[in-house]
């Protein structure tokens, strides 16, 4: 299984909550693959950074995000139309 974190503005792959969710995961579901991409600060290019992510990923991979990140997760499961849970 895939999850992706999408971060929020002005932050990044190493952001403390992208961190915590990676050492999280290790921890207890060593198997699930994090994807955490550093996203432009420039929406239309983020979206599209992200597309371009997801469109390579399994079809059951989880989108999850913070603040704008979440945003953006939330677009490209429609996009994507990626279940809701």
């Amino acid at each position: 299984m895939h999850i992706v974190y999408l971060h929020g503005f002005n932050s990044g792959p190493q952001s403390l909550k992208a961190g915590e969710t990676a050492s999280w995961l290790r921890q207890h579901a060593p198997d699930i693959v994090l994807h955490c991409p550093r996203l432009s600060p420039h929406p239309a290019e983020a979206a599209r950074q992200a597309d371009e992510l997801i469109a390579g990923l399994p079809a059951d991979t989880l989108l999850i995000g913070s603040s704008l990140g979440g945003f953006y997760a939330t677009l490209q499961a429609e996009r994507h139309d990626r279940p809701r849970r």
